[in-house]
């Protein structure tokens, strides 16, 4: 009866269009498909490119109980990595590599091997369009009685970065608040929590023009003094 249960399932996720736009979505539906055996072949992966979009499950919940992913630290940072690579067929291509992994292949891992290769060449990219990103952010301080967000940045990162670059400032910046805007989204902190959104600012000069733009009404919006607490503090990104 469970097989029978666990391939009626498998059939319902395979050839079914998974709209994905940030890992941890990926991570949920690729956990639903390895439990039910779902080959990579039948899957259709549908990248969007919001980053700021609210997360949702790209699978709707499993008839059989999702077994956990089991897969070293080293792996799970090249998936990572490797996801924030805006490269055609992303999300289909890291689920190949967990196929494979979770089917014994091991030589996905080394660079010697072709999907391999293409998982560190892919990590590497984003690695060096993060390091040039944080070179290149100028923060622009807005006058304290305009309210917050005390700094703006705009950047146009190629690979969807901004999430890591946001944890970077938000770990050294302590209280004090900023938004990051791209193109496609926007990361807010607001001295204790990261907050992501859509596309704020069609350019950096609105940031000039911040005080009559719509953005600083939606950061006002996600912004409370009650959340700088020491204790909130300790869990910064």
């Amino acid at each position: 009866m469970a097989g029978r249960m666990r391939g009626a399932a498998a059939c319902a996720l395979a050839g079914r269009p998974l709209l994905v736009h940030s890992f941890a979505q990926w991570r949920a539906a690729a956990r639903d498909l390895l439990a039910h055996q779902v080959a990579p072949h039948t899957v259709l992966w549908i990248a969007l490119r919001d980053e700021g979009a609210p997360l949702s499950r790209a699978a709707d919940p499993a008839t059989v109980p999702a077994a956990p992913l089991r897969i070293p630290r080293t792996l799970m940072h090249l998936l990572q990595a490797a996801a924030c690579c805006r490269v055609p067929g992303r999300w289909a291509f890291l689920y190949l590599v967990l196929w494979r992994w979770q089917r014994g292949e091991r030589a996905v891992l080394s660079p010697a091997d072709p999907d391999g290769a293409r998982l560190h060449g892919m990590a590497a990219t984003v690695r060096r369009e993060e390091l040039a990103m944080l070179a290149a952010i100028r923060f622009r301080e807005r006058r304290a009685d305009t309210g917050p967000p005390r700094f703006v940045a705009w950047c146009e990162p190629r690979h969807a970065v901004l999430a890591r670059l946001a944890r970077h400032f938000a770990s050294r910046m302590g209280r004090v608040s900023f938004m990051i805007a791209t193109p496609d989204a926007s990361v807010l902190w607001d001295g204790a929590r990261l907050h992501s959104t859509g596309a704020l600012l069609r350019g950096p000069g609105d940031i000039d023009a911040g005080g009559d733009a719509a953005w600083p009404v939606h950061y006002r919006g996600l912004f409370h003094p009650p959340r700088l607490h020491a204790d909130l503090m300790k869990n910064l990104p």
